[in-house]
């Protein structure tokens, strides 16, 4: 990668973070920041794709998704679609000022429902809460709310209805790919009447004009109607001139190339390739949206179209963690500084590498103090998943004070090293991207490799993570003390 494109992924993805945490934490924020959050989450989802973060930094970033999601994705903000509801209401009846706020918050709702889907296809949560439930079910209210704008020619709304009915189709589709609901049966037929209301703006000569002065929202149409072709296994071809969109302003470019990236990757690379310089050049002066969007298509360019030469790098991101005395919490849930190393013979060392990750968690469970037997042995028997957190999650109550302890385990049988190497890193951090507030206890029958030991040493003082380490000689010291060998 460029020394110049190191560049602007540190300043564009510290700004993205540091707007996420500047905000994210704050009760009732209003429409515009949550929806500036909402267009985070998606470009920090697109940046995470990458291959060139370090194992800190995406837990970093996954930290931050989750904030996101608990900032837009709220019931009570959400209030039960409360937006669809009453969008016929509004939109007949209401002042400027009422209905341009509905809208606002129509296209902020189908964005929360957005967010929602993609963070359920993580494995985060499941389809079908009583939220999906009025989702469904309060669509047509808005689809009436549409329908009435274009039957009395009102044109002042033209635009923000264009926009709210493409974004109401693309989060049903994603929806429907997202997998199996109660609520799948019912999308396809959502689609095929807001594809029919779509067509009847289209059909209107004045919103043809302003789709034809309007190349931003020109393609985000056409990338919905190759959309609603492609879920029924039709091809829509979409007439693309990147020289009618050169010289669009900074704002139309950015919102043009995530357009592009649906639409057409190839004219995607190649637009992104002929506005890089002009992006560059206007990056000190971009507002935090165009920071956002630019980002977001930096990730994707860089993901599809950069050769990954498996070359890691720091993009500075600092996150602040409350302090937790790692020694003292481990003398607390371990009795660590009880233990004898000296009695530790070789045969006792010998005996702890030949255990397997399931006797030695089962063995490692009973010198954990002050957790009911019921959830040790729960932990140490669970089978492992693709969506676990750790090898064993307990919580702990420490200075009065809730904690999940998080164990990854390291077996003797498991590691063929001498030491354990440093690509087990994101294993040994990943709690701290599920967990607000948690320790982590790295258990290993071997000694962490100097690279490892290095790298947890780099981000205990970077972070101020707590993380201890149970390994080799102290390990069986425990087991030894406990008679778990």
């Amino acid at each position: 990668m460029r020394e110049e494109n190191k560049y602007i992924f540190k300043l564009l993805s510290n700004s993205v973070h540091n707007y996420v945490n500047k905000y994210a934490n704050e009760e009732n924020l209003n429409m515009y920041i949550r929806s500036m959050l909402a267009e985070c989450y998606l470009a920090i989802d697109s940046l995470l794709k990458n291959e060139f973060i370090v194992p800190h930094e995406i837990v970093i970033l996954k930290r931050d998704l989750a904030k996101i999601y608990n900032a837009v994705y709220k019931e009570e903000s959400l209030f039960y679609c409360s937006s669809f509801s009453y969008a016929y209401s509004v939109v007949k009846g209401g002042d400027i000022k009422e209905i341009q706020n509905q809208f606002k918050k129509i296209n902020l709702d189908i964005m929360a429902m957005l967010i929602n889907i993609k963070s359920i296809m993580k494995g985060n949560s499941d389809l079908g809460s009583s939220i999906d439930s009025s989702f469904f079910s309060t669509i047509e209210n808005c689809t009436w709310a549409f329908t009435y704008v274009i039957n009395k020619e009102i044109e002042e709304y033209y635009i923000p209805s264009l926009y709210c009915i493409g974004n109401m189709i693309q989060t049903l589709i994603l929806y429907y790919k997202a997998g199996k609901s109660k609520f799948r049966d019912q999308i396809l037929p959502l689609i095929d009447s807001l594809n029919k209301i779509l067509n009847k703006f289209l059909n209107n000569d004045k919103v043809k004009k302003i789709i034809h002065n309007n190349n931003q929202l020109s393609y985000f149409i056409e990338n919905q109607l190759k959309y609603c072709f492609n879920i029924k296994g039709k091809t829509y071809d979409v007439v693309i001139n990147l020289e009618e969109v050169r010289f669009e302003r900074i704002r139309s470019v950015l919102r043009i190339l995530t357009s592009l990236f649906k639409i057409n990757k190839q004219y995607f690379k190649e637009y992104f390739k002929i506005q890089y310089s002009r992006l560059v050049d206007e990056l000190e002066n971009m507002n935090i949206l165009d920071k956002i969007l630019f980002l977001r298509s930096l990730s994707d360019y860089n993901y599809h179209f950069e050769e990954n030469d498996n070359y890691k790098f720091e993009l500075g991101m600092i996150e602040i963690y409350d302090k937790i005395d790692i020694e003292d919490f481990l003398n607390h849930v371990f009795n660590i500084e009880k233990i004898n190393v000296n009695s530790v013979k070789q045969s006792d060392i010998d005996k702890l590498k030949l255990l397997k990750d399931c006797e030695l968690r089962a063995r490692f469970s009973h010198t954990i103090k002050g957790v009911s037997k019921r959830i040790l042995d729960r932990e140490a028997s669970k089978p492992h998943g693709v969506f676990e957190i750790s090898d064993m999650e307990v919580p702990i109550i420490y200075h009065g004070k809730k904690i999940y302890l998080c164990m990854p385990f390291k077996s003797g049988v498991e590691i063929l090293q001498n030491s354990v190497p440093i690509n087990v890193a994101y294993q040994i951090i990943k709690p701290y991207a599920e967990f607000s507030n948690c320790v982590v206890v790295f258990v290993t029958a071997k000694r962490c490799s100097e690279s490892l030991m290095n790298y947890i040493k780099k981000i205990k003082d970077k972070m101020g993570w707590p993380i201890g380490i149970i390994e080799d000689k102290v390990l069986a010291g425990l087991l030894l003390m406990n008679g778990e060998i």
